[in-house]
């Protein structure tokens, strides 16, 4: 080579010896100016400065002047005389020096002082110099040919570690990378031109999103599972399962213990875990989970699980995060901060793009190769390297006519340029090119979401199909919508061109607009209405209409319960609970939320949490003087003393109820469940005695009310009373007084309870074929009513 880096450093600074003396400096002095003027990272600036400075310190000296283009003052290089007079010699040795120069089919020899007459932009030795590859060629071939659109630039490195992991994933087992950056910087194009490789790798590519308006339990999974099954023919179906998918398929019920609820959620993410290893061994998998800031926390969560139980089989996770967005309150935080513990996964942060890349997006979609270094250098800094800002706003200013290619005018400064500071101005003026129609639908789809179901939207738009179909073939034409013609899903092709629609809606419009959306849903998804119950809650809470967004987020609350999704649950709950107090007609109570957030903080062992829902709903309930809610109440503040081993307290809470209760009807049902709470509380402290007496006083009260149900469990509690205390015989005689009972109601949950505790009573008294006999018994009903937590017990003790 002709020159070195630090060579074309002091050829670079040659140019500007004139400002030396002035009061400001331009851009090309500044570390950035100099790395972008030789084609090197910023970073490696200083590098070659403290090489130079090794070799010769009287070479170059360092200024604090104000910048052309800049706010504040920047530090600036300039050489001495001494410096300067050296770099002549340089200019003067490195002209004589001879390359080839290619033109197509031709190659010419010449000196580098003839360069000019190939090059006529900025400083030709200093541009040539750049361009000089290996063997000392410079092409200008491709000088005025047209260019690909579309560039992919600057991220060689993160592809060849994406490459790397797929490596690792498929030699020696999972693996998990996450991929983070601003909007717009391209983590999602990065992973889909990493796909073509992935693709002729052999692996499957599984792609699901996460989307801010919405916050369904496992969505990011539902949609990469789905997508994957509905490709599969009938017998491929059979084989991989649809388990895959029984994150949706799960009936809701109520479950009370937490210890249940994490072994039951736990035997889920288990089937779902062992469906991925056996589509893995049938063909490697990438599953791609984008936008993890907007992730529900049981998605999350599973991904953790998944990511640390796969083993060595073949699939690599990439999950993609906006890291502006992560706070210590979203469940991206916690999340990557546990797998971070562990040693889970590997991250690549994608940074800004640099000048030369802006450069290569640049000649792509003007079709030109010669495009002025400064015009390159003010769209870089005004965009800040951003992939999606840069092309938004060289394709704005083609379409304005600043950008003349024919005449070869480029504006020079931000001023000229006339360019929004914010990609989301940029995206607006485009819009307005758009006729009415278009645009009237376009924002109707903003207002639905990211994600545009057909068949939501023209219920929105109220046109027949053909109408709608062709005003979304011209926004496909422009980019901004992208479309997935199997599920018939538009998708706005960046986020922040789908904010940049919807904020250009008035705010009146757009609040009638949300209602009417929800409305649509609700009608077009009546069937499997449940799915789409926290998207009816979002639009009826940005639509205004408070008192159908408590009653939505509610039963949306309800329906993550029930998919062992309570972090979710808890989000919906707190939703329904901030709109409350501003809903004008509602049936569900404020004390009703409150109870209901109490307990799914308690079944994840939140237990202060649940307490101060739960007194919140105590002083409600006593102002409007409900002493039924009250006793129901006390009871389940007891229930949390009695888990955490604050049995007085327990206690305390319990005869608050019964004192509620005590001028009501003190041989009530309440009554004598309370008996047997406090029972049970005696029983954990080893008061037996106590305990067994508590136990008598709920059969009593079970007796005179007819509750079989209730006395089961007071016989059951006997029995393990006796049991506790060394007396076999009697805790067989209670517990099979339990037995009878339970059979009769057909209590299978409560059946399966008293065959393991009679279990339990043999196995003490060392016969072991009669207590595997009931162990087994216990373990055919657990199966049978699919309680995950009590067959693993049951497993357990066989």
């Amino acid at each position: 080579m002709p020159a070195t880096t630090e060579e074309r450093m002091l050829l670079h600074l040659m140019r500007y010896q004139r400002y030396r003396d002035e009061k400001v400096a331009p851009y090309a002095i500044i570390q950035q100016g100099i790395a972008e003027a030789l084609d090197i990272r910023r970073d490696y600036v200083a590098v070659v400065f403290q090489r130079i400075r090794k070799k010769d310190p009287e070479m170059i000296e360092e200024k604090i002047m104000h910048v052309i283009g800049l706010s504040r003052k920047r530090k600036v290089y300039f050489l001495t005389a001494y410096g300067y007079q050296k770099a002549k010699e340089l200019r003067e040795r490195i002209e004589k020096e001879r390359i080839k120069v290619r033109l197509g089919e031709e190659e010419l020899e010449i000196r580098l002082q003839d360069i000019g007459k190939y090059i006529d932009h900025g400083d030709p030795l200093l541009s040539a110099l750049n361009m000089l590859d290996e063997d000392g060629i410079i092409d200008l071939s491709t000088a005025h040919e047209e260019r690909k659109e579309d560039v992919f630039a600057g991220r060689e490195n993160e592809m060849e570690r994406l490459r790397e992991m797929l490596e690792t994933a498929e030699k020696e087992g999972c693996r998990t990378l996450f991929i983070s950056g601003e909007a717009g910087i391209g983590k999602t194009r990065l992973v889909m031109e990493f796909k073509k490789y992935a693709v002729k790798e052999g692996f499957e590519f599984l792609v699901g999103n996460s989307y801010y308006d919405t916050s369904e339990p496992y969505l990011p999974f539902r949609e990469a599972f789905g997508k994957y099954l509905e490709r599969k023919d009938e017998e491929r179906r059979g084989s991989v399962s649809m388990g895959l998918l029984g994150i949706t398929a799960i009936s809701p019920k109520k479950i009370e213990d937490k210890r249940m609820f994490d072994a039951e959620r736990h035997a889920m993410w288990y089937d779902t875990t062992e469906r991925v290893k056996e589509t893995a061994g049938l063909h490697p998998l990438v599953i791609f989970l984008d936008d993890l800031q907007w992730a529900d926390q049981a998605s999350l969560q599973l991904l953790h699980y998944m990511a640390a139980q796969l083993g060595d089989a073949p699939v690599l996770f990439i999950g993609a995060y906006r890291p502006e967005e992560v706070d210590e309150e979203n469940p991206m935080w916690e999340c990557r901060a546990r797998m971070f513990r562990e040693h889970l996964f590997n991250e690549v942060s994608l940074g800004p793009l640099t000048w030369k890349d802006t450069r290569d997006i640049i000649r792509g979609i003007a079709g030109r190769s010669e495009i002025p270094s400064e015009f390159v250098r003010v769209v870089h800094e005004t965009t800040n390297g951003n992939p999606l800002f840069i092309k938004e706003c060289i394709k704005q200013m083609l379409e304005d006519g600043i950008i003349d290619l024919k005449k070869g005018r480029y504006p020079e400064t931000k001023k000229e340029i006339r360019i929004p500071k914010l990609a989301e101005s940029v995206i607006k003026r485009r819009l307005k090119r758009l006729e009415k129609g278009t645009q009237k639908v376009l924002q109707k789809a903003s207002v639905i979401g990211e994600r545009v179901p057909f068949d939501i939207l023209q219920a929105f738009t109220g046109m027949d199909e053909i109408e709608l179909l062709e005003h979304l073939d011209i926004l496909l034409g422009t980019g901004l919508l992208e479309e997935d013609p199997k599920e018939e899903i538009f998708s706005f092709s960046h986020s922040l061109i789908h904010l940049a629609v919807y904020r250009s809606i008035g705010n009146i419009l757009r609040q009638r607009y949300h209602k009417e959306v929800a409305e649509k849903i609700g009608e077009i998804r009546k069937e499997d209405a449940e799915d789409y119950y926290s998207d009816i809650a979002y639009h009826y809470e940005m639509g205004k209409d408070c008192g159908k967004a408590v009653e939505y987020y509610y039963k949306a609350g309800r329906k993550a319960e029930g998919v062992y999704a309570h972090e979710d649950a808890i989000r919906m709950f707190e939703k329904a609970l901030e709109l409350r107090d501003k809903a004008r007609e509602t049936e569900i109570s404020k004390t009703e939320i409150l109870e209901k957030l109490g307990g799914a903080h308690e079944i994840i062992g939140e237990y202060d949490k649940a307490k101060n829902c739960y007194q919140d709903a105590v002083e409600l309930a006593r102002t409007a003087g409900d002493f039924t809610k009250l006793v129901e109440l006390d009871v389940k503040i007891g229930d949390l003393y009695e888990k955490t081993g604050k049995y007085d307290e327990a206690i305390k809470y319990y005869e608050k109820g019964m004192d509620i209760l005590s001028a009501e009807n003190e041989e009530s049902r309440p009554y004598g469940n309370i008996y047997n709470k406090i029972g049970w509380v005696h029983l954990r402290k080893g008061e037996f005695d106590i305990a067994i007496e508590y136990s008598q006083k709920a059969l009593e009260i079970a007796e005179k009310c007819g509750d079989k149900k209730q006395m089961a469990q007071a016989y059951h509690l006997i029995g393990t009373n006796y049991w506790s205390k060394g007396k076999y015989n009697s805790a067989l005689e209670f517990l099979n007084k339990a037995v009878k009972i339970r059979e009769k109601i057909e209590d299978l949950r409560g059946l399966s309870t008293s065959y393991n505790s009679i279990g339990i009573v043999y196995w003490n008294k060392g016969d072991l074929d009669l207590a595997l006999e009931f162990y087994k018994k216990a373990l055919e009903i657990k199966e049978k009513i699919g309680d995950r937590y009590g067959t693993a017990a049951s497993y357990n003790n066989i």
